[in-house]
């Protein structure tokens, strides 16, 4: 009902929308960090494992990337 021409805010119908809409989103989040957090402690050890026995950093110290790496600079730079 529309007091003085100047609608009626209903405080608990407002209250219980929002909580209609944020307790399904923070189940949902919950939810999600409890399966993310389990499937990263499961592969974790084999990530590790995998990451050990690889040089990541050993074939970007070769001549070839290097220069290749600095191409790239200048042509970002002169796209700037």
């Amino acid at each position: 009902m529309a007091v003085n021409g100047l609608p009626r805010f209903n405080i608990q119908r407002y209250l219980i929308s929002g909580l209609l809409t944020v307790i399904p989103i923070w189940a949902t989040w919950i939810v999600l960090e409890f399966v993310f957090r389990g499937l990263s402690r499961i592969g974790s050890p084999v990530v590790r494992a995998v990451a050990g026995g690889i040089r990541i950093a050993s074939w970007l110290a070769l001549p070839r990337t290097m220069e290749v790496k600095r191409q790239l600079q200048i042509c970002t730079s002169s796209i700037r």
